[in-house]
């Protein structure tokens, strides 16, 4: 919820570089299939990571454990961009006369 809420404010401030930054972030994991991603956070990222971090998450954790970490962090940062698309739309969707009363009343 955290990760969505934070990319769901870089989606939606005025600022092009943030927007982008946050729209990358969508794109690349509701593009990229969820069965890739699995086997990349299982079979990829450990080997881009430090050698003595890699090294306890091959060597030292059982595979069950292994697959549940890797599978926990690809789910929670796949369903986050979900989460921050679908939030970003409903901010989106309020005519503009709704944002400048809302900003009339002090709403930021």
């Amino acid at each position: 919820f955290i990760v969505g809420s934070f990319f769901c404010i870089l989606r939606t401030v005025p600022n092009r570089l943030l927007s982008s930054l946050g729209a990358i972030y969508v794109e690349l994991f509701r593009n990229v299939p969820l069965i890739v991603q699995f086997f990349t956070w299982y079979l990829v990222i450990p080997e881009l990571l430090p050698q003595a971090i890699g090294d306890w998450f091959k060597m030292d954790l059982t595979p069950n454990i292994q697959f549940f970490v890797s599978s926990a962090l690809c789910l929670g940062l796949f369903t986050a961009a979900r989460m921050c698309e679908q939030v970003r739309a409903a901010i989106n969707s309020l005519p503009r006369g709704q944002k400048a009363a809302g900003l009339a009343l002090g709403l930021t």
